[in-house]
Order: structure tokens, then C-alpha cells, then sequence
């Protein structure tokens, strides 16, 4: 007996894993995470202006901010769209799990004021993705991308410049150095993706 359609799709649906399901639909995940660490990063203030927090938060609000916040959300939406968009395999949950792990770690270690370990992981979370992309882009996709895809790809390329500077303190010799680290990371790696979806 040959079902409808609806039941046929509700069977496949069921039939799926609770972990596929989300490597096809990471910002499920990625989504809820930015936002709390978005609460996160601002409630930084009123704990140090009343005396519960031991070193400012400048910075640590900044990269939470960018890299836990920000980033949830662009890893999130191309982590889904992408694959479809170019019609290619959706991410595998030994791809979702690392990523999701990482940047968990990243966004932690920003809270507790270690920076270098926060960039680091981070700039390991987009190395991965990056290159997850891009093997699907080069060897596994259906269909030629859109224009717009190529500055999503840019703001990647932008956020692992700008972590891989401020990773090497030796590098930041010069202010405009210093300068373009900020600009790559806290405004490039957030503009292109958020131009190319608009």
C-alpha cells in the first residue's frame, strides 16, 4: 500500500536521528547559545560596576560579543543554508558536535577573562568550518553558488585573519596592525556575512 505524501514524509522525518536531524539544522543549536552568551557578555558590566567581577571587562565583553555571540549566529545560518544553497551533503554530527564543543570552550574561557585561549579556540572553530565549507564547495556541491555566498565566504576569511593576529602578540608591532586586527575581526567577519544574506 502506497502512502500519501504527508505520511510518507512524516515517516522519513521520524525515522531520522535526533543528531542528523541537527548536523542539517546546526543553528538550532548554534542560535539559543549566541543569545545567552549575548546576556552573558552585557550582565559583565553590572557585575563589575557593583563589585562582583575582579578585572574589567572590556575586552572579554568584546570577544564574547563577536566571537561567541556574533559567530553562533553566522556559523549557525551558514551552517544550514550553506549546504543547501549549494546543494550539498548538511553537516555530519561529527562535524556538528566538534564545532558546537569548541565553541561552548571559546566562549567560556572569554567569560573567564583568558583571552588567548578564547581566540584560540575560536580561530580553531572557524578553521574547521572554514574548511568544511570548502570542501563541499570544491568536491560535493550540485549547483553553482550565488554571487552573495562569495561575501559570506569573505567575513570567514576576515574573522580567521583578524583571531590569527590577535593570537601573535609579536605580530601587533605597529598600531595599524593592531588596527586592522579590530577592523578584520570585530567588523569584517560580522559585515560581509550580514551584506551578502541581505
Amino acid at each position: 500500500m502506497t502512502l500519501p505524501f504527508h505520511s510518507r514524509a512524516m515517516y522519513k522525518r521520524s525515522s531520522t536521528s535526533p543528531l542528523d536531524w541537527l548536523g542539517g539544522e546546526p543553528y538550532r543549536l548554534f542560535f539559543p547559545s549566541g543569545i545567552l552568551f549575548s546576556i552573558a557578555g552585557v550582565l559583565l558590566w553590572p557585575l563589575f560596576f557593583h563589585g562582583h567581577l575582579p578585572f574589567h571587562p572590556g575586552i572579554t565583553h568584546a570577544r564574547v560579543m563577536i566571537e561567541s555571540f556574533g559567530g553562533a549566529f553566522v556559523i549557525g545560518f551558514l551552517g544550514t543554508a550553506g549546504p543547501r544553497i549549494l546543494e550539498a551533503p548538511r553537516l555530519k554530527p561529527w562535524e556538528l558536535i566538534p564545532f558546537f564543543f569548541l565553541h561552548l570552550a571559546g566562549g567560556i574561557c572569554h567569560l573567564l577573562n583568558q583571552t588567548g585561549w578564547g581566540d584560540g579556540l575560536f580561530l580553531a572553530l572557524l578553521t574547521a568550518f572554514a574548511a568544511s565549507l570548502f570542501v563541499r564547495l570544491v568536491f560535493l556541491r550540485q549547483d553553482t553558488p550565488p554571487p552573495p555566498l562569495l561575501l559570506a565566504g569573505t567575513g570567514l576569511v576576515c574573522g580567521l585573519a583578524g583571531t590569527l593576529l590577535w593570537c601573535n602578540p609579536r605580530w601587533m608591532v605597529t598600531p595599524e596592525i593592531h588596527r586592522l586586527a579590530g577592523l578584520l575581526l570585530y567588523q569584517g567577519f560580522l559585515l560581509a556575512p550580514v551584506m551578502g544574506v541581505g
